[in-house]
């Protein structure tokens, strides 16, 4: 099966927004405009969801290639990889927070618990029941892959509309208890931490993501993404959630922010990605020559390298964006500033960084025009 340079340009494209956005300071003006501007939609669902369809795509395809015993077996060794990455970053964060002690000090209130109990913590995280700050991402993406074998199975037996149905009743499950309740109700240790997703209700985003790509592999999209009406009513719910969220005319005078949380993937920011991606497939399947930027690619084809790379610039450089806010900060409304220092810095040094990833962590150089 070819490889989707559409796919790697996506990829490539949130790593670098994502990066951004964990990079600079809330109040910046310039994320502004990268974290949530379109409406209550960040990078993160993008990326989960796209991890969904290539992964729908990409074991569909070896379940009708090679068979389900093929699909078991690739499935398992990704598990084993996303999970060595993920302990593998805990450890090299935990090297470079003791190593300095400015990065110790800024680091302290979120890895307090790796300070006071170092081996409990590495043995919780190991469990997946320590995720720590930006330590949550993987372990999510872990879990989630180890079910495609269950999915593409079901896929195959014409079971898609059932595992929908569903993927909708675990996320309304999830809507009404987060696993860490449940886990802190049978467990007595309180540093227990298992991340800042609900895993009930984002599994939605990666199942739907899965349905994609196995409509994508057997053609089953093109009516439906060029269907006019559909078009027309995602642009206007777009519409309303972006003046809802930049303007905040308040949809009948009600409180949303459980509607349009993150952690619990809120319905309305649900709906808010569903209408967007919509309209990104739809724009994307008719100038399919858009979204090809062979740098952009590059990026993506090395998405668990280039994710695992970025969260160590973030955890290494992250005290000296508060060192250069404070040097030069500029106000220019009441709640947003530019911090001209930390930002070049951050869109001219940490995102190019980022090319470094795949020949760093592969210990070998890697063509970007490959």
């Amino acid at each position: 099966m070819k490889r989707s340079a559409q796919l790697d340009f996506f990829r490539g494209l949130l790593l670098i927004v994502i990066t951004i956005d964990h990079a600079l300071t809330y109040n910046n003006i310039i994320k502004r405009f990268t974290y949530e501007f379109f409406g209550w939609v960040s990078a993160a669902e993008g990326f989960v969801y796209i991890s969904g369809l290539t992964a729908g795509l990409v074991y569909y395809h070896k379940y009708v290639e090679r068979g389900e015993q093929h699909v078991v077996k690739a499935a398992r060794d990704r598990v084993v990889t996303l999970y060595k990455y993920h302990l593998a970053l805990l450890f090299f964060a935990f090297l470079i927070i003791i190593s300095n002690f400015y990065i110790t000090e800024y680091w302290s209130q979120y890895y307090g618990y790796l300070f006071q109990k170092p081996l409990l913590s590495i043995l919780l995280s190991s469990a997946l029941l320590y995720q720590p700050m930006f330590m949550d991402i993987l372990p999510m993406y872990t879990i989630f892959v180890a079910f495609i074998p269950i999915l593409v199975k079901c896929f195959n037996k014409g079971l898609v509309w059932q595992v929908l149905a569903t993927s909708i009743a675990i996320y309304i499950a999830g809507t009404l208890i987060h696993p860490y309740h449940v886990i802190d109700t049978l467990v007595s240790n309180k540093n227990i931490q298992t991340g800042f997703y609900n895993l009930l209700c984002w599994q939605l985003l990666f199942v739907m993501g899965a349905i994609s790509g196995f409509m994508f592999y057997n053609n089953k999209t093109k009516k439906l993404i060029s269907n006019s009406y559909i078009v027309y009513i995602c642009a206007f719910v777009a519409l309303v959630l972006f003046v809802e969220k930049n303007l905040h005319f308040g949809i009948a005078e009600i409180n949303i922010d459980r509607l349009t949380e993150k952690p619990g993937l809120g319905i309305i920011r649900l709906v808010n990605f569903i209408v967007l991606c919509f309209l990104v497939i739809h724009v994307a399947s008719r100038n399919k020559n858009w979204f090809v930027n062979k740098y952009i690619c590059y990026l993506g084809k090395y998405s668990l390298e280039v994710f695992s790379f970025h969260i160590i610039l973030i955890i290494t450089f992250m005290p000296l964006k508060v060192y250069l806010n404070n040097i030069c900060t500029i106000k220019l409304t009441d709640n947003f500033y530019l911090y001209p220092l930390s930002s070049l810095f951050v869109l001219f040094l940490l995102v190019p960084a980022l090319y470094l990833a795949p020949t760093l962590v592969n210990k070998r150089i890697v063509p970007i025009t490959k």
